[in-house]
């Protein structure tokens, strides 16, 4: 499995542990658009082997989050 996804500043910590935490490698975590405000950076993972429920990793990261964040790029998941 492999995907991508934006990010705010203050996650660019925590969503790598919660990918890490459930056997995804983080690829690489890069920005575009460097002055956007708030600033977006983009994580690429990728995993083989048993498949996880996306929906786990992302509550485990985002539980107590503003709804503003979202993952995006996940149809392929």
């Amino acid at each position: 499995m492999a995907g991508d996804v934006a990010m705010l500043a203050h996650e660019v910590t925590p969503v790598p542990k919660a990918l890490r935490s459930h056997g995804l490698d983080v690829m690489a975590i890069h920005q575009h658009m460097t002055t956007t405000q708030p600033m977006i950076f983009f994580l690429h993972y990728w995993g083989a082997g048993r498949r996880i429920n996306w929906l786990q990793v992302s509550k485990q990261r985002w539980t107590n989050e503003p709804r503003t964040t979202k993952c995006m790029n996940a149809s392929h998941l």
